[in-house]
């Protein structure tokens, strides 16, 4: 005879077992391929010394347009003094989603680089531009 008790356990552990490699493979599954991204910022000439740049995909790898249910991520990197800057997605640094990206950039308070200067703040064009991030690297 099977204690009952013992049973109920057994199928609990299973199915945590069960849903913890479901939610791990998901959360790798909805990595898409990325590119190396990294470049300066400059604004009339001279580099931007603060501010963040963003790139929002908007086709991805094999022309296929960006929805809610892509779970497709956008990438981020911090300006350096030097005007320099490196995409992250999903690791520091890895880059951004191979496809067509928007890219924006946003100037950031000196005096607290966590905020944005108000109205953007950044004196150059702010108009968004779309650039294409492809396998391997890209500066």
């Amino acid at each position: 005879m099977v204690d009952g008790s013992r049973l109920r356990l057994s199928a609990g552990v299973a199915c945590l077992a069960v849903a913890a490699g479901v939610l791990v493979g998901c959360s790798a599954a909805y990595e898409r391929q990325v590119g190396f991204v990294s470049g300066t910022v400059t604004c009339d000439g001279r580099p931007l010394t603060s501010g963040v740049v963003i790139f929002t995909p908007v086709e991805l790898e094999g022309g296929a347009n960006v929805s809610d249910q892509d779970f497709a991520k956008g990438a981020r990197g911090l300006v350096n003094p030097d005007g320099t800057y490196q995409l992250s997605t999903y690791s520091e640094d890895d880059g951004a989603a191979v496809g067509v990206h928007e890219v924006r950039v946003m100037q950031l308070d000196p005096d607290d680089d966590d905020a944005p200067v108000e109205n953007g703040g950044f004196a150059c064009s702010q108009e968004v531009v779309r650039v294409t991030v492809e396998k391997g690297s890209n500066t």
